[in-house]
């Protein structure tokens, strides 16, 4: 179970070997990969072996979060003592809100059985420090990323399609084309045009430079 909706995963010869999950722009992205076939892959000794506590080299998969700059912000982290002190809350958000693997047993996912494998990750938290409450706060003025938005504007388009009972993509947008003229003409979107984009430059000069995607 996810708060990401954009997933994508990597096979090799019908093996699955990475699992992305968010955007590769979004503020948060995990990645889930087989560290061992990695490390096979680029020729690496075997010494990882006996570091992981094995006798033999087999799959050793690696839970990885990735966190830029807006989503540090949202959960109160500004440096490193913020960091250091957040961590394990923060892990413990990620692995128990944003993701978790569970087991296919009732119909609503909310519900479904956290993996036991998965367990073993999120009591990972307890080695990284101290589990203290975090809170990610969004600001509403935290402009989204570009694939943020054409996600959303794709979304938005299917389900006008079904409530139009539209199957041709191409006929769906010439129809939205309409739809949006009549409610945005010329003039007013112009206007908007206008107010968004300085707003918009304010935004980058804030956080510098940087679109995030804040949904997820």
């Amino acid at each position: 179970m996810t708060r990401s909706r954009a997933h994508s995963p990597h096979f090799s010869n019908g093996t699955l070997e990475t699992a992305y999950f968010g955007d590769k722009g979004s503020p948060v992205l995990l990645r889930i990969y087989d560290k061992s076939l990695e490390l096979q892959k680029s020729g690496t000794k075997d010494w990882f072996i006996g570091l992981w506590g094995l006798e033999e080299n087999r799959h050793v998969w690696r839970v990885e979060y990735q966190l830029r700059r807006t989503a540090l912000r949202q959960y109160g982290v500004d440096t490193l003592d913020d960091l250091y002190r957040k961590v394990g809350g923060i892990w413990s958000k990620l692995t128990g809100e944003w993701f978790s693997l569970r087991l296919n047993d009732n119909d609503k996912p909310e519900r479904r059985t956290i993996h036991p494998l998965w367990r073993m990750v999120q009591d990972c938290a307890d080695r990284l420090g101290e589990v203290i409450e975090v809170q990610r706060t969004f600001h509403g003025d935290t402009p989204a990323s570009k694939e943020w938005l054409v996600s959303h504007i794709s979304g938005c388009v299917t389900s006008l399609a079904a409530r139009l009972g539209i199957p041709s993509r191409d006929q769906v947008f010439i129809t939205l084309q309409d739809e949006v003229s009549r409610y945005c003409p010329d003039h007013k979107f112009q206007e908007e045009y206008i107010k968004r984009r300085i707003r918009l430059n304010r935004q980058v000069d804030r956080i510098g430079g940087e679109y995030d995607d804040y949904p997820f």
